[in-house]
């Protein structure tokens, strides 16, 4: 019994270390999205669109960016952002090996996304890169698990109007508490706010307020007013 007992508290140390680890590698990306409720996914090939586009974000009060990588350009795009529109946090997504993070954290991007999950990664970002910022995709419960066993708090839920919408993040609250997500994939201009005021949402991901349309028509005050209305609506 005592050799139980002894067991039974050491195990419970670990998971408090393992657990204030957590909250701790969390805050970095925690930090980056809390700044937006809205996190504009950008798909851009061309250096001036990709600054007219940050522009127009800033003056509609979002700071925060994903520039997918599918397109050639997205991270010297990425780059020349950084360096010219400090304000401006600049994630790289659509992140599939060790060489695009490793890639990303080069140039200074703030954040790197995933559309699933990696334990490479996750690892690479934890140790050799230093606590990067990152974001791994899940699409089930059990990848959910594996993220906070790597001390891994905040994920994003993708493809979420696949994975049951708003009823899949409401029941992983009451299995998962702690853990915080930013869904994505087939968000749009109606359905964002119904996740915005769940209490395990940091944030949601979309093309909702940046699309292909006003990218190709170049209409950037489209992308101000844009942003301007879809975060008056997520404050409401």
């Amino acid at each position: 019994m005592y050799l139980y007992n002894l067991f039974i508290r050491i195990t419970l140390n670990k998971m408090t270390i393992n657990e204030d680890y957590l909250i701790n590698y969390s805050s970095g990306i925690n930090k980056i999205l809390s700044q937006s409720k809205i996190i504009p996914i950008l798909v851009i090939d061309d250096l001036d669109d990709g600054l007219n586009i940050c522009e127009a974000l800033l003056k509609g009060g979002i700071n925060v960016i994903e520039i997918t990588l599918r397109t050639p350009n997205a991270f010297k795009i990425s780059e020349q952002i950084i360096r010219k529109i400090p304000e401006i946090n600049v994630g790289i997504g659509t992140v599939i090996n060790k060489a695009q993070i490793i890639e990303a954290f080069s140039i200074g991007c703030h954040f790197a996304v995933s559309p699933g999950y990696n334990e490479e990664i996750i690892d690479l970002c934890l140790d050799e890169l230093n606590n990067f910022p990152y974001l791994p995709g899940i699409s089930c419960p059990s990848e959910i698990i594996n993220c906070l066993n790597k001390n891994v708090q905040t994920m994003k839920c993708f493809p979420i109007s696949s994975m049951g919408g708003v009823d899949f993040i409401k029941q992983m609250y009451s299995v998962f508490s702690k853990a915080k997500f930013c869904p994505t994939g087939g968000i749009d201009g109606n359905s964002y706010s119904s996740y915005i005021k769940l209490p395990n949402v940091l944030t949601v991901g979309g093309s909702f307020i940046v699309n292909k349309e006003i990218i190709k028509n170049k209409e950037w005050n489209s992308i101000t007013e844009n942003a301007k209305l879809f975060l008056k609506k997520a404050n409401d």
